[in-house]
C-alpha cells in the first residue's frame, strides 16, 4: 500500500509527501505528469514531522521539487508518479 499527498502546486513547483509501510520510498524518484508529459521530477527526501509524528516511519516522505509547463490553469491536472511502479498520487478534488 502506498499513502501520500500532493499538497501544491504552482506553475513552477511542487510538493508533497509519500509513504509505504511495506517498503522505504526514502530516496525513490516521482515524476509529475500533465496528461502524458512528464514535466518535473524530484526525489523523495524531505523530512516531515508530522508525518513521522503520525506513526508514517522516520518522517522522511516529502518530495518538492520544480515543474515546467505553459499554462497555469492546467495546475489542477497535475498528477505524481512514483518511478517504476503504478502508483499515482492526484490532487484532492480532481475528477477520474
Amino acid at each position: 500500500m502506498i499513502r501520500g499527498a500532493i499538497e501544491q502546486v504552482t506553475h513552477n513547483r511542487i510538493t508533497g509527501w509519500i509513504w509505504s509501510p511495506d517498503v522505504d520510498l526514502a530516496g525513490r524518484t516521482v515524476l509529475a505528469f500533465l496528461d502524458m508529459a512528464c514535466i518535473g521530477a524530484g526525489k523523495v527526501d524531505g523530512f516531515r514531522g508530522d508525518l513521522k509524528a503520525a506513526g508514517l516511519g522516520s518522517g522522511r516522505a516529502g518530495f518538492s521539487f520544480d515543474l515546467t509547463y505553459r499554462n497555469p490553469a492546467e495546475a489542477p491536472r497535475v498528477v505524481v508518479k512514483l518511478e517504476g511502479s503504478d502508483a499515482v498520487l492526484i490532487q484532492g478534488g480532481s475528477r477520474v
